[in-house]
């Protein structure tokens, strides 16, 4: 065999390898990401199940009345109507945080 007939063999052989290799390469980047979006819409899933957990026909709005009196009855008792909305949101938004903590953390 001629000499450059080896050349372009051997160049075509590591032009294969290094096609083959990208390709590996690609599909593993591809099985991550899709790995990921899985994560990432379970995360989405819990929260929305979550936020439907409370749904307004079993908990109705409070109206400005009984927003008022239960304002009133936990100054009676010593405690403000502020302290317990941010303990009750503060509890919402780092569970909603684990959740999406979660779902984006890596897997591999």
């Amino acid at each position: 065999m001629k000499p450059e007939k080896i050349t372009q063999m051997q160049q075509a052989g590591e032009v294969w390898w290094y096609s083959h290799h990208q390709m590996e390469v690609l599909q593993k980047r591809i099985a991550d990401m899709e790995n990921r979006i899985d994560r990432l819409e379970n995360a989405l899933d819990k929260i929305s199940d979550w936020a439907k957990a409370y749904p307004a026909s079993v908990f109705p709005p409070l109206s400005s009345k009984e927003w008022a009196h239960a304002a009133v009855v936990l100054s009676d008792a010593g405690l403000s109507l502020d302290r317990i909305s941010a303990a009750n949101m503060l509890h919402v938004i780092t569970q909603v945080e684990k959740i999406a903590q979660h779902g984006t953390k890596d897997q591999t």
